[in-house]
Order: C-alpha cells, then sequence, then structure tokens
C-alpha cells in the first residue's frame, strides 16, 4: 500500500530522531522526504515546543531524558553517549552552550565543536581571531550559544580573560557564522564589579542571559543575538539588603541562578532570612513579560531539597516536578506538591557541567 507523502509527513513528525534515523534507511522516497527542509524546519519546532526535553551532562558523559524519569522505577535510567571524537577531544572539551539540538564545545585550542547528540553528527569550528583573544586555553566566565535571528547564522558568546599592562582584565567575545565561515570580535569589556553566578547563557526571546550582580545590585545580563549589544534587567527587588524582620543587614546581593519556564525566564535564589538563618529553602521567580523586571512573580518555594548553596533550573516535567543541577553534585527532581526530591545523577562537581537540549534532526553547519 502507498502513503501519500502528507501522511507520511504526519507520521513522521511524530516520531523520535532515534526512530526517524532508522525510517531515512528504508527507501529513498523515505529517505527525501525526513531529510527535506520543511519536514526538517517542522519536526525541529514541534521538538522545541515538547516539555520533554533533555539533560546533557558531561563527567560522566550521558543525557537523562525526561520521558525516562517519570516513573520512580525508571527514575535512574541512563543513555550514555561516547562521543563520536572520543579518542582525540575525551577529557579536552569545556560546554559551551545549546541551541535548536546542537550542543557547542571548546577545545583547549581555538577550535569549537558543534555537535548534534541525538544524531551524532558534528563539525569542528575553527574562528578567523582578532584583538585580545587567546582561544580556550583559560577558563570562561561565561558563554552562550543561540541564533542571530537576522542572518540565521549561529552565534557564540565567550567571556574571556586577558591581560593588559599586567592586569587581568574580562572582555565579552562573540564568534559568528557569516558567508560560510566564523569570525571573531570583541564586544566590550567587563568590569571587575561585575559578578557572574553562572557561566551557561539562558537563551529567551532572541537573547542570552546570565544571572550577574553589578555594583551590588542583582540584575540578569541580557544579549541581543540581532543587535549584538549588552543590557541590563533588574531583578525583582532582590537588591534591597534590609532584613527588618531578623534586624540584620546583608552587604552584598545574594547570587540565583536562572533557566526558563514555559518560555520565560525564572529564577531560583534563597530568600534573605534562609541565607542568614542557613536554611535549605529557594524561591522560585518567573518574568511573565519579558524585559519588565516589575513582571517578576513569585510562582514557589522549594523546601526540603538538601543543604546545597545553588539549584540551576535545568527543566519542568508535565506534572510540575522541577530538574534540578545542585551544586554541580547531583542532578534532581523536585516534587513541589510532596516536598520531595530525590537524585537521578550523581556528578563529579570538579569538572562537571549540565544543560537542557531538545532532539532534533538539525545538521551542524
Amino acid at each position: 500500500m502507498h502513503l501519500s507523502r502528507d501522511i507520511l509527513v504526519n507520521i513522521f513528525l511524530r516520531l523520535c530522531v532515534k526512530t526517524l534515523l532508522i525510517c531515512r534507511r528504508v527507501c529513498k522516497y523515505w529517505n527525501d522526504t525526513i531529510s527535506s527542509s520543511d519536514f526538517l524546519k517542522f519536526h525541529n519546532e514541534l521538538s522545541i515546543s515538547n516539555p520533554c526535553h533533555k539533560v546533557l551532562v558531561t563527567f560522566p558523559l550521558s543525557t537523562i531524558d525526561f520521558n525516562a524519569c517519570r516513573v520512580k522505577q525508571e527514575a535512574k535510567r541512563q543513555n550514555w553517549i561516547k562521543i563520536p571524537w572520543m579518542a582525540d577531544f575525551a577529557d579536552d572539551f569545556t560546554l559551551l552552550g545549546s541551541c535548536n539540538g546542537l550542543i557547542c564545545l571548546g577545545t583547549k585550542s581555538n577550535s569549537k565543536i558543534l555537535w548534534n547528540p541525538s544524531t551524532g553528527d558534528y563539525q569542528i569550528v575553527t574562528p578567523q581571531t582578532s584583538g585580545n583573544f587567546r582561544g580556550s586555553h583559560r577558563p570562561y566566565f561565561l558563554s552562550g550559544f543561540g541564533i542571530n535571528p537576522s542572518t540565521g547564522g549561529y552565534t557564540i558568546v565567550l567571556g574571556c580573560y586577558y591581560w593588559d599592562n599586567l592586569q587581568q582584565k574580562r572582555a565579552i567575545y562573540i564568534i559568528t557564522q557569516r558567508r560560510g565561515r566564523y569570525e571573531c570580535k570583541r564586544i566590550q569589556d567587563i568590569p571587575g564589579t561585575t559578578n557572574i553566578y553562572q557561566r551557561l547563557g539562558v537563551s529567551v526571546n532572541g537573547h542570552l542571559h546570565w544571572p550577574a550582580s553589578v555594583h551590588n545590585e542583582s540584575v540578569v545580563l541580557s544579549y541581543n543575538l540581532a543587535e549584538e549589544k549588552i543590557r541590563s534587567i533588574p531583578l525583582n527587588g532582590q537588591a534591597i539588603t534590609e532584613l527588618p524582620d531578623l534586624g540584620l543587614s546583608l552587604p552584598f546581593p545574594v547570587p540565583f541562578t536562572l533557566g526558563t519556564c514555559e518560555g520565560r525566564l525564572c529564577t531560583i535564589s534563597k530568600p534573605w532570612d534562609a541565607v542568614v538563618q542557613r536554611k535549605d529553602t529557594f524561591e522560585l521567580w518567573v518574568m511573565k513579560e519579558y524585559g519588565v523586571w516589575k513582571s517578576w512573580t513569585w510562582l514557589n518555594n522549594i523546601e526540603g531539597i538538601g543543604d546545597y548553596g545553588s539549584l540551576v533550573p535545568l527543566g519542568f516535567f508535565e506534572n510540575g516536578d522541577l530538574m534540578v543541577d545542585a551544586d554541580s553534585r547531583h542532578i534532581k527532581r523536585y516534587s513541589f506538591k510532596d516536598k520531595s526530591a530525590r537524585t537521578l545523577q550523581i556528578l563529579n562537581n570538579l569538572k562537571s557541567c549540565s544543560i537542557s537540549y531538545v532532539e532534533t534532526m538539525v545538521a551542524p553547519r
């Protein structure tokens, strides 16, 4: 029986990447249908809108599927991934960001790697450099990966250290894709009064974001991928240091982390009384209207999760449970209903890093 192309497309759109890779081998017609630009675009849009994403964990390198964690018996199921360039880069990469199913990695040389962990495809990118950029032999204080909506090309954002007159300084560089090649340029310096609380940027609304403090005021640093500019968004009043109920004050802002909740920016931080009294209580806030600091809204408290300094939100399950990276020590699933948490993965906190991504058929380019 011959199925029309429209029926085939509707079937294929409901399949995961692993199954689609098998279907491509059935016949030339199926391969051409799945490999077409229109199908890849629709499948990518559906994948991004699906709340059940995956989380990539480094050291040990593995992925945790949100679907595989729905029931208690499957909570520890892991799909270990072998990097295709294992022989050359096994212990020589830094996680820089994710976008549309691609993971961006940096090596100790000047090369960057765009990798699709779902298909195994990857591309090594060596950008043309300029200025004080010296590659990645120094640790980055921030990084991010996204698409410039005005050009359609990928952009890698890096916060690098450099030396000037025997003084160590910090600057933001971008690696942009233009006319089939990648170029690197310096955007601006970051003053010493700026503290970055989370290295990996969070992508929302065509911007990359990092939690920070500037002159002891809590802000969200926002990089506009189209305009190539950085601005700051005030946090939800957390710069206030007075604690009237306790009769105390703090001379510094409380560190916080960033993630996404239904496509909106969200933050996790400890309230002031929890910091002073050393409670294991965190608050979850969401920005309901992008760029409007007064739209920050409290969603819920996270209590009884354990003695951790920070929780990085990685994603939400369909039932509202939250997955977090706790101090790069554990990947946790937290239930707001039961006020309880269970460990999904134990990490090597010296090297481990985690990031959420979606399964797509997007090819690195």
